[in-house]
């Protein structure tokens, strides 16, 4: 942090830095904003979410151009309704809004799967997908918690040493793994967002990506999240919406039968409770 204060000191053209720690350097007049021309927001989605709204507006009582007196561009894969109201207040009226594939919908070079894996048999169909279809893959598997993951070196999987990352949401985010063959949910998020942010770290710069998503029908927030990857599913073209994942929507008091759980053939073997095999 020392070296980082001294230097700034000496003045910089561009600066990259987190809204709470950047509040802070204002706070003791350890740097100054009045000269900054453009004011650039990645992940703007998160940066209007919990704290980080407070942060922002902080910076402008600190010294930072207002919206008419600087350029502020915005980037996210994702755009709620709710986030274009309170980023409004950043942006000039005549704003340019440019958006690449559609408006928050997953990029149509993913093979999206969904699979009805109850919780219980999650490893063992992890296990048959890497051990049987993946085992030359690049591969990202998001866990919902720390706890779930085992610990695997980033910056080996970002090299190539590690073919295999297991993750929670923390590096669903601005950060490029290249050439991602797989993504699979072992735990499906509880957001619809954060399913297109951690499915997005495949299929990138024009590559095909698949992803598989383990879905538990008894969880809870798996079942909340059926109706949002029907309506994601369904705006791309060619992508199947499994039989499944429609009685979720249409029942929320369904109960779940051991009929089976593979719904879309991507030459990946599908799973079933009563053992493993392949469906014709």
């Amino acid at each position: 942090m020392f070296y980082i204060c001294n230097r700034l000191r000496e003045g910089c053209h561009i600066l990259s830095a987190t809204t709470g720690r950047l509040k802070d350097m204002l706070e003791k007049h350890q740097i100054s904003l009045t000269k900054v021309k453009y004011f650039v927001l990645d992940q703007a989605d998160q940066m209007f979410g919990k704290s980080f709204e407070l942060d922002i507006c902080k910076l402008e009582t600190l010294g930072l151009p207002s919206k008419h007196e600087r350029f502020t561009f915005m980037f996210s894969a994702t755009f709620s309704d709710e986030i274009r109201i309170l980023a409004q207040h950043f942006i000039r009226d005549n704003y340019i809004s440019l958006v690449v594939g559609k408006l928050d919908a997953a990029n149509e070079d993913i093979i999206q799967t969904i699979e009805k894996v109850p919780n219980t048999f999650k490893k063992d169909r992890l296990f048959q997908l890497l051990e049987q279809n993946l085992k030359s893959e690049r591969c990202l598997i998001f866990v919902e918690t720390t706890r779930t993951a085992d610990y695997i070196s980033i910056q080996q999987f970002t090299n190539g040493i590690c073919q295999i990352l297991v993750a929670t949401s923390v590096v669903a985010r601005g950060l490029d793994f290249p050439l991602v063959d797989y993504v699979i949910n072992y735990d499906l998020p509880n957001s619809i967002d954060i399913y297109i942010h951690r499915i997005g770290r495949t299929g990138r710069a024009g590559h095909l990506g698949r992803s598989i998503s383990f879905f538990d029908p008894d969880r809870n927030s798996d079942r909340k999240t059926a109706r949002d990857l029907i309506s994601k599913l369904s705006e791309v073209v060619g992508q199947v919406v499994p039989e499944f994942l429609k009685r979720y929507v249409d029942d929320p008091y369904y109960i779940f039968s051991c009929d089976g759980y593979g719904v879309r053939n991507i030459n990946i073997t599908h799973f079933k409770a009563n053992g493993f095999g392949n469906q014709n």
